[in-house]
């Protein structure tokens, strides 16, 4: 029995990590850290670096649902809280322990590259993730939520350019477009989370505006934040490939819209559409930039 609860408890803990999302947030950050660099970043740093992302990352995902536990009653009962599988205590032991580890990593990497703003980035972005998700996002203060979250996946990129890279231009220009992609993502996700956050009084997209609307916004969203990936781009000097990979999955997330646009009960088409843009956006500016450094 109590190797069946170790078992039950154990899962539990990776999936309130969202892993899945670093298939999202590693090339983000990967990505961001090669975009203006002409040689590859020292392996230790590059090896810390996705460490402290990983645990980081994780970390505000289970603050997340500590905070997070009455909305997700009715939006995702099936969650570790929700579901009594683990109990607040552990979820905010756990993910403390997460945060402070991820920290230190920040702190190794700073004194080892001699840039404090790389633990300035990461320390804001816990901060960050610890005001939002356990005050500001319930204040009745209108879209704060999905404002909240679209800062933590920008600071993410940035986090990534500090370690690597110099120009304030480009670090700005990646940090808006990943910021405004979150507020598409996270506007759309507002669609399926409705109810339980029309329960913890927090004023989503879909709360204010209704799921229609919501749609809508979130594709003027995606459309500002596709028009800064061709500027990105331009600035970085990406090539051809990057333009080709930037056409082909922006037209496959336009696809997806049009089917949020015609019944918002598509919102999971554009969602995972979004997701899956971004990924392969980065991924495609590791690749281009990692057969520079080979070359």
């Amino acid at each position: 029995m109590a190797s069946v609860l170790l078992k039950k408890k154990t899962k539990a803990f990776i999936r309130i990590c969202r892993p899945w999302w670093l298939l999202v947030y590693l090339p983000i950050f990967l990505g961001s850290m090669f975009i203006t660099r002409t040689s590859i970043p020292p392996y230790d740093i590059t090896i810390l670096g996705i460490i402290a992302l990983i645990l980081g990352k994780s970390g505000a995902s289970a603050i997340n649902d500590f905070f997070d536990y009455d909305i997700d009653k009715e939006s995702h009962p099936e969650r570790a809280i929700p579901s009594g599988i683990l109990n607040r205590k552990e979820v905010f032991v756990f993910a403390s322990i997460l945060t402070l580890i991820s920290l230190l990593l920040a702190i190794t990497i700073s004194f080892r590259i001699s840039k404090i703003k790389v633990f300035l980035v990461v320390l804001s972005c816990f901060v960050t993730a610890f005001l939002h998700f356990g005050k500001i996002k319930r204040l009745q203060i209108p879209m704060i939520s999905v404002v909240g979250t679209a800062s933590l996946a920008g600071i993410v990129s940035l986090g990534g350019y500090v370690i690597g890279n110099d120009s304030v231009a480009v670090g700005l220009l990646l940090f808006a477009m990943v910021f405004i992609w979150d507020l598409a993502h996270d506007t759309c996700s507002s669609i399926r989370d409705e109810k339980g956050d029309n329960i913890g009084g927090v004023l989503t997209p879909s709360n204010l505006f209704g799921a229609k609307v919501s749609s809508q916004l979130s594709l003027a969203f995606f459309f500002i934040s596709y028009f800064l990936a061709f500027l990105l781009g331009y600035l970085t000097q990406l090539g051809m490939a990057y333009y080709l990979i930037l056409l082909i999955s922006g037209g496959f997330c336009l696809i997806r819209f049009i089917y949020l646009l015609k019944d918002q009960n598509n919102y999971n088409k554009a969602f995972t559409a979004l997701s899956i843009y971004m990924a392969t956006l980065f991924i495609a500016v590791c690749v281009i930039k990692i057969s520079v450094f080979i070359e």
